[in-house]
């Protein structure tokens, strides 16, 4: 008789045990996950204010656009002559 009340007492012991686990986890973890997306922000904007970024690098102009440029220059002022 005490061992079928011993499994018993445990066996509810154990599920209050599991469901207040369950309810703490439930809880927590989105609480933890918010915290640290929070923290990454404010870490990301502190980093952007105060890491310089580098100069934006000026656009390569192709070798053929570059003639193209200075003939249609070289066009016009052989025109404005």
């Amino acid at each position: 008789m005490s061992i079928i009340a011993a499994l018993t007492v445990g066996v509810i012991l154990s599920v209050f045990i599991g469901v207040a686990s369950l309810m703490n986890a439930l809880v927590s973890f989105p609480i933890q996950v918010y915290r640290n997306l929070r923290e990454q922000e404010r870490v990301r904007r502190l980093s952007r204010l105060f890491i310089p970024s580098p100069p934006p690098e000026p656009l390569e102009e192709d070798i053929w656009d570059r003639h193209i440029r200075r003939m249609e220059e070289k066009k016009e002022d052989g025109q404005e002559d």
